[in-house]
């Protein structure tokens, strides 16, 4: 029962989204959302880190490779839920 409401509620949620547009404006120039929140969750991520390394908990962190891009993945995420959705 849950399926069958979801599977019709689908196409009103998708017409809703079409007249979402995040593009502020930087300087006089549009800037796209995802760009802004991709630098900043990086910057983020490089904060955490270097609190991580001097507070001596970076070597816990296994393996590195996935464990610091899933934290710039979390920030990006949480600064464009933040500032860009309305």
């Amino acid at each position: 029962m849950k399926r069958e409401i979801s599977i019709l509620l689908l196409p009103g949620s998708l017409l809703m989204m079409t007249g979402c547009s995040c593009i502020p404006a930087i300087g006089g120039a549009y800037f796209p959302a995802w760009l802004l929140s991709i630098l900043i969750g990086w910057v983020l991520s490089m904060i955490v880190r270097f609190i991580m390394v001097k507070v001596g908990l970076d070597g816990w962190i296994r393996p590195r490779s996935i464990g610091y891009p899933c934290l710039n993945v979390f920030f990006t995420l949480l600064v464009y839920l933040i500032f860009f959705t309305h």
